[in-house]
């Protein structure tokens, strides 16, 4: 599979022949590790999200039907989006979701929350001016030094000065970053993708792309950029 024999290698001149078994054993058991890592991490996940599910909807099965259901909180944790996602492709849907976002916007302490929530998760699958969309360069933070990061949003400084707000993520864990707000000619665009800065903050600069591509964002842009209010409402 991986293009060498299952020989034990000769030994190298001045290492036993003890250190020359562990060497051949250490590399493919680190091998082995590598190959299996994503296949386990992804069953945790599935685990993961199958326990909570379980341990959500089965005291309900329980008290409803006096029995427990093994995979239908699991199916009705997947299946509820699927069929909230269709409803609110439908003109009659999405009216009735605009309807109780209004209404729940309104309701004192649930309302802040509620709203931050949802322009959170709006910038993920918005338009690729703002938000999680637009992975961006900044020299940050001295000179020389460059940090990549997003463009979540604009903002118009009292002085008239069109500032960027870039959430720059960190290893290993991207929603423990931080947020800057720089000049936006002191801001650069790139080719990367949301999943390709993901992947670089996630796997420590391992998982890298090969080439960044950067320019100006005023020549990105061939305009000023769009400046949003104090309610989050993008002009």
């Amino acid at each position: 599979m991986f293009g060498d024999d299952f020989e034990v290698p000769s030994n190298p001149t001045g290492t036993s022949f003890g250190a020359s078994i562990w060497l051949w054993i250490r590399a493919r058991l680190v091998t082995g590790i590598r190959v299996m890592a994503p296949f386990l991490i992804t069953y945790v996940a599935i685990q993961v999200l199958y326990s909570f599910s379980s341990g959500l909807f089965q005291p309900v099965f329980r008290d409803w039907f006096g029995h427990s259901f093994p995979g239908l909180g699991f199916a009705i944790l997947i299946g509820v989006p699927f069929v909230i996602g269709i409803v609110s492709l439908h003109s009659l849907g999405n009216r009735a979701v605009i309807a109780i976002e209004a209404i729940i916007s309104k309701i004192p302490l649930v309302g802040p929350t509620f709203v931050v929530s949802r322009q959170l998760v709006s910038s993920f699958g918005g338009g690729a001016e703002t938000g999680f969309r637009r992975v961006v360069e900044i020299e940050y933070p001295r000179s020389r030094i460059w940090s990549l990061g997003f463009l979540t949003d604009t903002v118009e400084h009292e002085d008239g000065a069109q500032l960027g707000v870039v959430y720059v993520p960190t290893t290993p864990t991207p929603n423990s970053g931080f947020t800057v707000l720089l000049p936006m000619e002191d801001i650069r665009d790139t080719n990367l993708t949301t999943n390709d800065l993901l992947r670089m903050v996630l796997s420590a600069g391992v998982s890298s792309p090969g080439r960044i591509e950067r320019r100006s964002i005023r020549e990105v842009e061939g305009q000023a950029p769009r400046i949003s209010d104090n309610r989050g409402v993008v002009h």
